[in-house]
This record gives structure tokens, sequence and C-alpha cells, in this order.
């Protein structure tokens, strides 16, 4: 499973803090606080992420000090922009795969609706072009695997693709339907390059990801006095 995750972060660039095409005129961020604050971040929306007390205060304390209020406000969009829209996206995505196989008919939320209508609905601000591309090149296949699920269709042929070397030197492989990267935990059926759709696998990701993305709610919210997650 982690091997997967690192495929992901590989395939979509999780949760980087590459340089970014603004969506309107250039704004200034502080790069060494977002560079920073971005390794906590990657600890609240991984594979095991968590949020803590702790974890929380170093990532303020790291926010507050950015002394510009300027700055400090394009910095919080910034990591904003860079870690919610995969998340965001594959949830959409999920529920609307979810109902779809529920209801033998294609189904898409509201929200899966917009970003395939704009995918820049996902930024506030920043976005990064080559994850732009990315999410422009899914889209149909998204689009296509709800069609075949409404169709009944379970063993779907994708192609797998090498996208890295691991820790070890291992090649690692992905699915571009395979966890966060399109909301589709599939089961491998043995068969290469084959994938079978499990209602559980999609349903237990999916609420993975709205937990991180609830992680991610608690870390950006300023002055939380909340509980903190188990």
């Amino acid at each position: 499973m982690k091997q997967v995750f690192l495929a992901i972060l590989l395939l979509i660039g999780f949760c980087g803090c590459a340089v970014s095409i603004p969506k309107v005129e250039q704004q200034a961020y502080n790069k060494e606080a977002a560079e920073e604050a971005k390794y906590i971040i990657n600890y609240v929306v991984g594979e095991d992420g968590y949020v803590d007390k702790s974890m929380y205060d170093h990532f303020w304390e790291v926010i507050n000090s950015i002394k510009d209020p300027k700055e400090k406000f394009y910095t919080i969009v910034f990591l904003k922009d860079n870690n919610y829209p995969p998340l965001v996206f594959v949830k959409e995505f999920m529920a609307s795969a979810l109902e779809t196989h529920s209801k033998h008919e294609v189904v898409k939320t509201v929200g899966f609706k917009s970003y395939e209508a704009d995918i820049t609905s996902l930024y506030k601000h920043y976005y990064d072009a080559e994850k732009l591309n990315r999410y422009n090149e899914l889209i149909p296949k998204f689009n296509n695997r709800l069609k075949r699920l409404a169709e009944g269709e379970k063993d779907i042929a994708e192609e797998r693709e090498f996208v890295g070397v691991g820790s070890t030197g291992e090649k690692i492989y992905g699915d571009p339907f395979v966890g966060r990267e399109d909301g589709f935990r599939l089961l491998y059926n043995g068969k290469q390059g084959y994938y079978r759709f499990s209602v559980d696998e999609v349903t237990q990701e999916l609420k993975q990801t709205a937990d991180a993305i609830n992680r991610l709610d608690i870390l950006f919210t300023e002055n939380y006095k909340g509980d903190f997650p188990n």
C-alpha cells in the first residue's frame, strides 16, 4: 500500500511545493516557510496521516514567522493550492463512482461536474501547469470509467506505467486508476494490467480521503480550539 501511495506522489506531485503558475498576477509567498511547512503537511495527509497539537503548533510557528501580512496570506494560499486539490477532486470522483455503481447509471456529484467544466476551480490562486494538464488528461478516463461502471463492468484493462524508482532501487509502477490520484482503490486480480472494482475498497478510500481533508482543515485553522482526531 505504501508503494502505491509513493507512486501516486510521483504521478501527481501530491504534496510538492514546485513553482506554480498563478491564476492571476503573481503574488509573493515565503518559499522558505512553505518548504518547511510542506514536511508537516506530508505527515498530515500521508498514508498513515495524523495531526496533533505538537504538529499544529509547529505549523503555525512556521507560518507566524512570516512578518509581512500579505506574504503570510499568500503562503497559506499557496500551501492550500498544493495540497487540497488532489484530495478534493478524488473525493468527488469516488462519491460519483459509488453512486454510479449503485444506480447503474452515470451519476456525477456537483463538485465533480464543476471540476470537469473548469479544473482551475480547484484552486484559489496558484496552480501548477503540469498537474493541471494531468487532471485534464485523467478526466476523460474518469468519465469512461464511470460509463463502464454504469454498464456493470468490474474487470477493466488499463496499462500500468513506470513512474519511478524506490529507495531500494526497485521499479515502481503506477496505474491511473489506483489510489487517491483518481479515487479508485482497485484490487489487482492476477491478470497483467487488469484491476477489479471493489465497493468496500472505494468506500474505505473515500473515508480516508475525507479524513485527510478534515485533518488539513484543522491544520489550516488558526487558533484552533477543538479536539485533535486520534
